[in-house]
């Protein structure tokens, strides 16, 4: 949500660099997006995973056609890369999520759970009021369509995924999604805390699922954070290689 595709060129060459094909791409609406979010333009997840995800996975599956393709998430991309394996689990290999949980304010604990649900809601009656979220000025996220805030926000609130305009009963495909899964979190991570994660990944308990919840001291651990990961991944990408190896 607001970080552009070439935030994650680092991670793009390490993993090229690891003898993986790697292609990076917007969500709609930031930075090479033609779409740009407006009180005249509007779209939600569905949006995203009918036209952009399945999009981009086409044009991958065309030019690399016996490549086994892994879905690399972070935060809204990893829960979107979880939709769209859900709804088409031919189409995908794998999943790897990296700081990728559930936005369900019950996966906080204390006090941040209800921060969670405060600052969630707030946004969607941000939303509501300007016809988008004008997330720049805020201070959270990008430039953001209303009903992408508006899906968003009722999973916070709700714990489900029900997305406007789109009757895809989501919540039980995920329960039969049977891919491996590497989940990626780390110790301190405020925004995606260790139980919204787990959260999220007890959604789809037909899968093979390894969480690997890195503590600070863990040496495969290079300082990471909500968004640092992807800077400086060479550790990281040693462990989706390892992982995906034995896959």
């Amino acid at each position: 949500m607001g970080v552009y595709a070439k935030y994650y060129v680092p991670l793009a060459e390490e993993l090229y660099q690891n003898g993986f094909a790697a292609t990076l791409v917007d969500l709609r609406g930031n930075d090479t997006s033609s779409v740009r979010p407006s009180k005249k333009v509007d779209f939600g997840y569905s949006d995203q995973l009918s036209l952009d995800f399945h999009t981009a996975i086409s044009q991958m599956k065309k030019e690399f056609p016996e490549i086994p393709l892994y879905l690399f998430g972070h935060s809204l991309g990893g829960q979107l890369s979880c939709l769209y394996a859900s709804k088409n689990p031919e189409a995908v290999d794998g999943l790897i999520l990296s700081a990728t949980c559930s936005v369900y304010y019950k996966g906080w604990d204390g006090f941040a759970a209800y921060q969670t649900l405060a600052g969630t809601q707030f946004a969607n009656l941000v939303a509501k009021a300007v016809g988008y979220f004008p997330g720049k000025k805020v201070g959270f996220g990008g430039t953001e369509g209303k009903t992408v805030i508006r899906d968003w926000s009722k999973q916070s609130r709700t714990g489900r995924y029900e997305l406007k305009n789109d009757s895809f009963d989501y919540e039980t495909a995920l329960s039969k999604v049977n891919l491996p899964v590497l989940a990626l979190s780390y110790e301190g991570d405020s925004l995606a805390p260790y139980g919204a994660v787990e959260h999220l990944l007890g959604k789809m308990n037909s899968a093979q699922i390894e969480h690997l919840h890195l503590k600070k001291d863990d040496p495969r651990n290079d300082a990471y954070n909500h968004f640092n990961w992807a800077k400086k991944p060479k550790k990281l990408v040693q462990l989706v290689s390892e992982w995906i190896n034995k896959h």
